[in-house]
C-alpha cells in the first residue's frame, strides 16, 4: 500500500498537536453535473460482499445515480496510515535530530529562515502520522457545527 499525505498549514499543525484538531474535511471535486441523474454519497463492499474469496470491507464512495461512476478517498480506508506534509526549513542532521525544523513551531515572524512549503516535505521528514478511523462523505451544509469544532475548522476524514 503506497504511502499516502495530507498537508496542513502552520495553525492546523499546532491544533493537531495540542489535540483540538480530531478531523479534517477535503472537497470532492466533481467530475460533471449531468441533468440525469446526481451525486449520493455510500459505499461498496460490506458484510457478505467477496472478492475471489476475500471478505470485501465497506468503504465509503461518492456515486453517480446515472452513469454509475464511483469516487472514493483519495486518502485510504479507515485502518490505512497519512503522514502530515507541513511548511518546514531543512538544517543539518545532527541538529534538533530530524534534519528539520517547522513553522508551526516558531512563534511570531522568521524572516531569517526560507521556509519551503509542505508540497516539497519528503516523508522522512515528517512528524505526524495518523491512523484514519473513519470516512464519509458529505454535503457541506449538511455538516454539523460540531465536527466543525473538532476540525479546528474543518471534517471528513477521521484521525
Amino acid at each position: 500500500m503506497p504511502d499516502k499525505s495530507i498537508i496542513f498549514s502552520a495553525p492546523m499543525i499546532r491544533a493537531l498537536l495540542e489535540g483540538r484538531k480530531t478531523q479534517t474535511r477535503r472537497i470532492v471535486k466533481l467530475p460533471h453535473q449531468s441533468p440525469l441523474g446526481k451525486w449520493v454519497a455510500g459505499s461498496v463492499g460490506g458484510p457478505g460482499v467477496t472478492c475471489d474469496g476475500e471478505a470485501v470491507p465497506a468503504f465509503p464512495v461518492i456515486g453517480h445515480t446515472r452513469t454509475q461512476e464511483q469516487i472514493g478517498c483519495p486518502y485510504g480506508a479507515p485502518g490505512d496510515l497519512i503522514w502530515v506534509r507541513e511548511t518546514f526549513k531543512r538544517v543539518h542532521s545532527g541538529d534538533f535530530g530530524r534534519g528539520a525544523i517547522y513553522r508551526a513551531d516558531v512563534t511570531g515572524l522568521d524572516q531569517s529562515r526560507t521556509w519551503k512549503p509542505g508540497i516539497h516535505m519528503f516523508r522522512v521528514l515528517s512528524r505526524l502520522t495518523s491512523g484514519l478511523t473513519d470516512v464519509r462523505a458529505q454535503r457541506a451544509p449538511a455538516s454539523p457545527e460540531a465536527d466543525a469544532l473538532a476540525g479546528g475548522g474543518g471534517g471528513a476524514v477521521r484521525m
